[in-house]
């Protein structure tokens, strides 16, 4: 008979992995946790599966990637009613999170560049800034007919690159990017995608695109509070509104 028990595989840091969690206990569903950075046996099966990047929600053989809350929630027999934000809407929103991202960059003090991150001791505070504009350069790649891959969520900065103001216009080019894209895309944008969890609607990508950066925005802002900077402002509460973002910034957090 197969298996109707539930396998969460994941790993800390993980922004998808931390909405996945917590979507699971929000509807009382559950699950084995696998954490594949700490357990050989989790990776190996992991791998048996025949998926090679995280969070993956698993029952028996079949089994799904988790980026799609939508998708997750007919997994595990969800009803799911929510809001759908329009492309036109998520663009904006991604667009105010590349600026605030940039802002958020150039008041980095120099001791905290090179600063690992929570449960994340591969990411440093400048490649978080810096996986916030890939984030966005993968969409648009696969938006212009190429591939969203795993890899470039783990592109990291070398060089001047890495400085404030590397970083900072590298958020600002894509930015630009984002914009030039838009005023061609707006009008036909494409039904589909390819990304590295399979062809997915293209709505679904772009509004993971934008809730994904919006968390690291979260993530980015808490590190300079918690390191005493001073902001002069706070990430608008109306540009997260209606995203489907964890409700905790970090796994595994005691402080937010």
């Amino acid at each position: 008979m197969p298996s109707t028990s539930l396998t969460l595989y994941w790993q800390h840091g993980c922004t998808s992995c931390l909405r996945v969690r917590e979507f699971l206990a929000e509807h009382s569903v559950a699950f084995d946790s696998m954490n594949v950075t700490e357990s050989p046996t989790a990776r190996d099966a992991l791998i048996a599966l025949g998926a090679r990047s995280i969070p993956v929600l698993a029952r028996g053989s079949d089994w799904i990637h988790g980026q799609d809350i939508d998708e997750l929630a007919r997994f595990v027999g969800v009803t799911l009613i929510r809001h759908q934000i329009e492309p036109t809407e998520l663009v904006s929103k991604l667009d105010y999170f590349l600026v605030t991202a940039a802002e958020l960059t150039q008041h980095i003090p120099a001791v905290l560049l090179e600063t690992e991150l929570p449960n994340r001791m591969d990411r440093t505070t400048a490649d978080l800034a810096a996986h916030i504009a890939w984030i966005v350069r993968g969409f648009l790649i696969a938006s212009l007919g190429g591939e969203l891959e795993f890899r470039h969520f783990e592109i990291r900065p070398h060089g001047a690159d890495r400085s404030i103001q590397g970083l900072i216009e590298a958020l600002q080019q894509t930015q630009k990017d984002l914009h030039s894209w838009w005023q061609h895309a707006q009008a036909s944008p494409p039904l589909t995608v390819v990304t590295y969890y399979g062809v997915q609607t293209f709505h679904s990508v772009l509004e993971r695109t934008t809730w994904h950066v919006a968390q690291h925005c979260r993530q980015l802002e808490w590190a300079l509070r918690s390191a005493g900077v001073t902001l002069p402002r706070t990430l608008s509460s109306a540009a997260l509104a209606q995203l489907p973002l964890p409700r905790g910034i970090w796994d595994r957090e005691n402080s937010n």
